[in-house]
């Protein structure tokens, strides 16, 4: 094993920093040329 593998192997043991991420999206985002609700299309 060579020591790229080595710092593969451990890199991928690691567990990651978060479990959960949240994504907040304002609702004029979502509005698109509407003048309300979700722009589905």
């Amino acid at each position: 094993m060579t020591n790229t593998d080595n710092s593969t192997a451990a890199s991928s043991a690691r567990r990651p920093a978060f479990r959960r991420v949240l994504l907040k999206a304002s609702g004029e985002a979502l509005m698109g040329a509407q003048n309300y609700g979700v722009d589905v299309g």
